[in-house]
């Protein structure tokens, strides 16, 4: 199964996720909880993007010192162009990352692990860029999450792709304890966002990562059913999971 994770495919993304995405209201709750505590460091974000929750949480934190990077230039060039206030840098999270050791005190990633492979390094570079006491943000799905939200049920070709793609989240745990990571908390973050026409000019415009895997026909499919849905005011239930991680090792 092909994933989109490459630097052109998000490269060619990039306006539409600017244009069409945005900030999802239970999420930057979570992490606005996750980062309390931490209102004098300095916070990473990986696989930042256009910057939307980078965004978010600067404006709840004004004296956190925010940073993001990404593989996607035109990703980047474009959350600088919206006014990002974290210093955005281009790198892989596979791989080391440009940030010295012990420097930051909260490392946090939207929607990155299902593109990701070497979770293994992922892990050990955040514990390593991580200031003794800082902590770990992973927010990614659940089976539970992709079963149970409005995506699967009104695009259901979704649901095999994304159970493929999304690392279970025991996994996730096991590889996290091999490099010094411990769980300390996991936390279901769930909420419901109206069907308004900005909403479905996202999901028409794919601006969900897995709706440009699907065929063009289920999508259609999909739109039609998110369209009924509308028409009986009902609204999109987004589910997704956030994990916290700290160091176990001195």
């Amino acid at each position: 199964m092909t994933h989109i994770h490459s630097a052109a495919d998000y490269d060619h993304a990039a306006q539409i996720y600017a244009q069409r995405r945005w900030p999802v209201p239970s999420k930057v709750a979570a992490l606005s909880q996750a980062l309390r505590g931490h209102e004098y460091g300095r916070a990473i974000e990986v696989g930042c993007g256009t910057g939307d929750y980078s965004a978010a949480l600067a404006a709840k934190f004004p004296t956190v010192a925010f940073f993001g990077f990404d593989i996607s230039f035109r990703m980047l060039r474009l959350a600088v162009a919206r006014g990002a206030r974290a210093r955005v840098l281009t790198a892989c999270a596979e791989e080391t990352w440009p940030f010295s050791s012990h420097t930051s005190d909260f490392v946090f990633s939207v929607d990155v692990m299902q593109h990701l492979n070497d979770f293994p390094s992922f892990f050990r570079e955040a514990g390593r860029v991580l200031c003794r006491g800082g902590t770990l943000a992973l927010v990614t799905d659940s089976e539970e999450d992709i079963r149970s939200r409005s995506l699967g049920k009104l695009f259901p070709e979704t649901l095999p792709i994304n159970f493929a793609r999304y690392p279970k989240l025991e996994r996730l745990e096991q590889i996290a304890a091999e490099t010094s990571m411990e769980l300390v908390s996991q936390q279901n973050c769930s909420g419901y966002i109206d069907f308004d026409w900005q909403f479905i000019a996202a999901l028409q415009e794919k601006a969900l990562s897995e709706l440009r895997l699907i065929s063009p026909e289920a999508h259609q499919a999909g739109m039609a059913r998110v369209v009924t849905a509308q028409t009986r005011e009902e609204k999109w239930l987004s589910r997704t999971t956030m994990l916290l991680f700290r160091q176990t090792a001195t």
